[in-house]
């Protein structure tokens, strides 16, 4: 039996533009646990999945955040 961990983000911008209001669930980024696979991860969002290795993400984010 798996155990799913769900991690809940909050939209700052969207296509530029700040987010205004308070959070709305449907626009909520869902960061999961794969089913069976700790090296990877599933990016939910307004209905879309997409699964990536773990290692990737969190590599990307460095590169993302190394630009200064």
């Amino acid at each position: 039996m798996a155990i799913e961990i769900v991690t809940k983000i909050d939209p700052l911008e969207f296509d530029g533009a700040e987010c205004k209001g308070l959070p709305n669930e449907a626009g909520e980024l869902h960061i999961k646990s794969h089913w069976n696979r700790n090296a990877l991860v599933v990016l939910d969002w307004r209905g879309h999945s997409i699964t990536v290795l773990a290692d990737d993400l969190e590599r990307a984010i460095r590169n993302a955040r190394n630009h200064g």
